[in-house]
């Protein structure tokens, strides 16, 4: 079953259903603590276009995402050790 609502812009959020283990992979991938899904995904399915053109800039792509994601975990760390 897929939900739908609109937006201010008229653009279509739809809910789809996750199992668990995806969505904590996804929380993983996350680049600022209140990163949306659909954010994550964007980024994904971007990379993936751009691996199929590029593969060495999705390369380096990953590894600064990879960069801000660990920022941001330990951002995160601080935060709640504080």
């Amino acid at each position: 079953m897929v939900k739908q609502n609109k937006t201010q812009n008229n653009s279509k959020i739809t809910t789809i259903k996750l199992l668990g283990s995806t969505k904590a992979r996804l929380e993983k991938l996350r680049s600022y603590k209140r990163e949306t899904y659909d954010e994550i995904l964007i980024k994904i399915l971007e990379i993936l276009t751009i691996c199929k053109f590029n593969p060495e800039r999705a390369r380096v792509l990953l590894l600064s995402l990879d960069r801000k994601r660990r920022k941001a975990e330990r951002i995160i760390l601080h935060e709640d050790l504080s």
